[in-house]
């Protein structure tokens, strides 16, 4: 469930992003930065993430792993789903 609500997430950040007239790597990386602050704190809050005790490659990792989701939701927005490109 986690995982769906975290796509479900980076989907919707997009579109209201590309809704604001963004697009491409600008839209991505607003919504990286956006998403990926709110997640840190949300799951530290809810005790889930322990980000003062990450080594520098935890935060590697997690950084990057959610880098590639931010760029993903956009490929495939941009792509697919982006009805407004289409007209």
């Amino acid at each position: 469930m986690t995982h769906f609500g975290l796509g479900a997430m980076w989907g919707t950040a997009y579109g209201v992003a590309a809704l604001a007239g963004l697009r491409g790597q600008r839209a991505a990386n607003t919504v990286f930065a956006t998403v990926y602050t709110g997640d840190v704190l949300l799951n530290t809050a809810l005790g889930l993430y322990k980000p003062t005790q990450w080594s520098t490659q935890d935060w590697v990792i997690d950084v990057v792993d959610k880098y590639v989701q931010a760029q993903a939701t956009g490929v495939i927005f941009d792509r697919l789903l982006d009805a407004a490109a289409r007209s």
